[in-house]
């Protein structure tokens, strides 16, 4: 692409959109989220005046309760609560006020107009014609409190005249109108230094969106470039693993869009092709006319016509010399660029076939009688990133999978709760020691563990080929819990034979004991001081003769009075 196109793709696809959201931003913050904004701040200071009211309310209803207890005078109550209320400041200032009137209105006090003081107030009017002293008089009448707004002037600044909204309240013992109010110009101030703010924020966020956006446009053009050394290294990449797959002792086939694109030498090497892959027809060596009923020629078909495939497959494949071979296959999806298509990994096991035969058994009666004996029977690759590869039924039950391609995708660092214990065991493997009744623990399927018991061996099928791991493998969770609980019965019942062995005198108790001619009141407040149930009665000479029980006090002497 050209630097002239790449820059228009890059403004088109970076710059404009985030300019977009730029100024939707800027839209939406004051066209929605401002005027929002001064609604709320309006409303929170009209609650704080009617709050504030409400207070000094208090103080006129306080005297006025004192004047009808006869502690004050009418005259005196009304003047005390103008003097208290005159004086009351608050507001960043401290200049905001309270104010007084009757329901005539006449002005009762004004702390910044006291030439109002005392005066008919039915004429006042503000700069802008309202009467607002009738206004609030016509408020309390009509609903008692409420809010006005007017012209009025700036705090004690009488030349400057401001948009003031007030709220008032009646005091109906004494037929008084108490006020007070915000100015306009306080909330538009705090919105004017928030909308400052704002636009600066929105200035600076500007400035570093266009930052980002340059240095963004410097990294593309260096990421363009890097990309195109990215392809050669690709290609360099891509030939160093067709170098290591043909150093590979399994086969490996890759199919692309319905089509063979390449097998490594292994693979031609196990069919007894001497012929490179790019001499040779893929579809003539795997897909044999004249085979339809060879089980490998068959799944190649499948996966060819339908894209129909297993993870993993056992069957047969016919070499050049028409020798049928038995293969294991693993399948895996693959995208390579814009392509779809699959990988096969190829392994050779006709020595488990072989060694089937050497046993003495037809193949079906040694499948048989492996997967219905209760011992598992497995083959995997060495190491901890190895595979079981070979399984019975027992050891796919063992593990607690469903199906054996469940346990063959799974790698056995997976399958074991503890891997310094799995390395030790490969090591001593590794060391050609046979390993004999080997306790390891063993994570299944739905994340539970499990003790097994393993005996293993490292083998390889043919000499000079890949080592195996063959090995035996049986649950003992059972068997260990059974011996644990064996032990503990045999410390159980230790405690028990040492407990049956002590001498009764750790265990007895003070005895209780009355004469036999002790009265049967004095019997009872003895048994009950010593909180036992029962006492033994004593002969003269001191010998037990007897016991009495609150049972027997119960019914053979209270009963018996009673009754």
């Amino acid at each position: 692409m050209s630097p002239r196109h790449l820059k228009r793709n890059f403004f088109i696809r970076i710059i404009l959109p985030t300019l977009l959201a730029f100024i939707l931003f800027t839209i939406t913050i004051f066209s929605f989220i401002m005027p929002a904004f001064e609604k709320h701040l309006l409303k929170g200071k009209q609650e704080k005046i009617r709050e504030l009211t409400n207070a000094t309310w208090s103080i006129l209803n306080e005297y006025n309760i004192r004047h009808e207890q006869g502690e004050l005078s009418l005259a005196d109550a009304r003047q005390k609560s103008i003097e208290m209320i005159k004086h009351i400041r608050y507001g960043e200032e401290n200049k905001d006020y309270f104010w007084i009137t009757d329901k005539h209105p006449n002005m009762i006090m004004h702390p910044y107009r006291p030439e109002l003081n005392g005066k008919d107030l039915n004429d006042y009017t503000d700069p802008g014609g309202k009467k607002l002293f009738v206004a609030f008089v016509g408020t309390v009448k009509e609903s008692g409190e409420g809010f006005v707004d007017y012209l009025w002037q700036w705090k004690d600044d009488s030349t400057k005249i401001v948009p003031k909204l007030s709220f008032v309240k009646e005091f109906k013992p004494w037929g008084w109108i108490i006020g007070t109010g915000i100015y306009i110009e306080d909330v538009k101030q705090e919105i004017g230094n928030l909308t400052g703010n704002l636009i600066y924020a929105s200035l600076s966020i500007l400035v570093l969106v266009g930052l980002i956006l340059f240095y963004i446009g410097r990294q593309s053009f260096r990421i363009e470039s890097e990309r195109q050394l990215a392809e050669e290294g690709l290609r360099d990449s891509e030939n160093r693993y067709r170098a290591l797959v043909e150093a590979s002792t399994d086969g490996l086939i890759m199919i692309l869009e319905g089509a063979f694109v390449y097998a490594n030498q292994a693979l031609l090497d196990m069919l007894e092709y001497d012929t490179t892959a790019d001499n040779l027809s893929l579809a003539e060596v795997l897909c044999k006319p004249g085979y339809d009923d060879t089980s490998g020629i068959s799944f190649f078909k499948r996966l060819l016509n339908s894209g129909e495939f297993q993870k993993q497959f056992e069957g047969t494949l016919i070499t050049k010399d028409d020798i049928k071979i038995d293969v294991l296959l693993y399948t895996s999806e693959i995208n390579f660029g814009d392509k779809s298509g699959f990988t096969i990994i190829v392994k050779d096991i006709s020595s488990v076939r072989k060694m089937s035969g050497e046993a003495g058994l037809d193949p079906v009666r040694f499948n048989t009688l492996i997967n219905n004996i209760n011992i598992g029977l497995f083959r995997s690759t060495p190491g901890k990133n190895g595979r079981i590869i070979a399984a019975n039924a027992a050891t796919v039950n063992i593990f607690g999978f469903d199906e054996k391609t469940e346990l063959f995708d799974a790698k056995l660092k997976d399958l074991f709760h503890n891997r310094d214990e799995l390395d030790v065991f490969f090591e001593k493997l590794k060391s050609g020691n046979e390993l004999r009744n080997t306790a390891l623990e063993i994570r299944k399927k739905d994340g539970s563990t499990s003790i097994v018991s393993i005996s293993a061996v490292q083998v390889e099928s043919d000499p000079g080929s890949e080592m195996y791991c063959d090995g035996i493998i049986e649950d003992i969770t059972e068997r260990i819990k059974l011996d644990e609980e064996k032990e503990n019965l045999i410390v159980e019942l230790q405690t028990s034979l040492k407990f049956l062995h002590q001498p009764l005198d750790h265990f007895l108790n003070q005895i209780v004991s009355c004469n036999m001619n002790t009265s049967i009141h004095k019997a009872a407040k003895i048994i009950t001081r010593k909180k036992y149930s029962a006492a033994l009665i004593q002969s003269d000479n001191g010998d037990f003769i007897g016991i009495v029980t609150d049972h027997d006090l119960r019914k053979r002497a209270v009963a018996e009075i009673w009754i």
